[in-house]
């Protein structure tokens, strides 16, 4: 019998015996191999802000990012993630013509805890800007822990296996027109 450290649960085989000499054969015999390993926690996004962002309105607004840890861990689980600047612009405050706050950073799961949130604003610029802006949320590393959703027929496990997701900001601004002469 050979020892894994995949989850998979019990497993069983059948052993039987044949062709017996001067004997009668018996039964034949369930071995039965029980799986002692443990569960390995998985962290993704269970929830993404729903897109795109209108800028123009309120001036301030907030993507919200739930990041689930499952099954739950009786250690600590630090999950680094990453904002991705494409079109958008990212500052420490929305001034200046900055399109959404924030830098990569990390949660901490203290132990038995299953769910984090992580809130980037979205800032209503003065620019005229590209019509739509995007930047990505990404989780990129974890410890204690592996990134994606797990997968299997559980029936309680979630669906989701994300772990990133873009962010689409819209632009109202409109030019000024003026006229001299």
């Amino acid at each position: 019998i050979c020892g894994d450290a995949v989850v998979e649960g019990n497993e069983t085989l059948k052993l039987t015996l044949s062709n017996p000499v001067n004997a009668m054969l018996g039964p034949d015999a369930t071995i039965t191999i029980a799986d002692d390993d443990t569960p390995v926690s998985r962290v993704f996004l269970s929830s993404a802000p729903s897109n795109p962002f209108l800028e123009s309105a309120p001036s301030t607004l907030s993507a919200v990012f739930k990041i689930r840890l499952t099954p739950v861990s009786t250690s600590a689980v630090e999950v680094k993630y990453q904002l991705v600047e494409e079109t958008a612009t990212r500052g420490s405050s929305c001034t200046n013509n900055v399109d959404y706050v924030g830098a990569s950073n990390s949660v901490i799961f203290a132990p038995n805890e299953t769910e984090r949130v992580v809130t980037i604003p979205i800032c209503n610029d003065s620019h005229i800007d590209t019509p739509t802006e995007t930047f990505t949320f990404s989780l990129t590393s974890a410890t204690g822990a592996v990134l994606g959703a797990p997968t299997g027929s559980s029936g309680n496990m979630p669906s989701e296996s994300g772990t990133s997701r873009q962010i689409q900001i819209i632009d109202h601004d409109k030019p000024i027109v003026t006229v001299s002469g």
